[in-house]
């Protein structure tokens, strides 16, 4: 019996210590599902805002590096990170801010960022578009400082 106990005491201290990702996404889902978003226009991208995506992303790509992401999956959130870097250059802005959101998402539902790790993601996300959308968002560069 005692050992059933133990293994519900580790489920139930499990549960507690998860944080609640959806809340985490409803919290923040103004940066992807914004008013702001309505009026955004499919204007392509000049050639500075471009520019700063590249750099943002590096930035991104950068910070990721600094958890223990394994190899693998650090490959596979570099080529997915990659993909809105080179859609940048040919897709308009409304349309890569749906691409973003898609590879945001799929970037969690395949597990490819750990979980302690998606928080702070979406702390940078506001980063990437705050300030290319006009949603109030962050300053073209991110902090230095890992986000843990």
């Amino acid at each position: 019996m005692s050992k059933r106990v133990e293994r519900w005491a580790r489920e139930v201290k499990r549960d507690v210590d998860t944080p609640d990702l959806w809340a985490e996404v409803r919290r923040r889902q103004g940066i992807l599902a914004s008013a702001a978003f309505e009026d955004t226009d499919n204007s392509p991208f000049t050639s500075d805002e471009r520019a700063a995506i590249v750099e943002q992303v590096r930035q991104i790509k950068e910070k990721l590096r600094t958890y223990a992401v394994p190899e693998a999956r650090m490959l596979s959130i570099e080529a997915k990170l990659d993909y809105l870097v080179s859609a940048a250059d040919r897709v308009g802005r409304k349309d890569w801010r749906i691409l973003f959101g898609g590879v945001v998402l799929s970037l969690i539902a395949a597990d490819l960022l750990p979980r302690e790790v998606v928080s702070d993601f979406f702390t940078m996300v506001p980063h990437v578009l705050g300030h290319i959308f006009g949603d109030g968002g962050g300053p073209p560069e991110l902090p230095s400082t890992p986000l843990h």
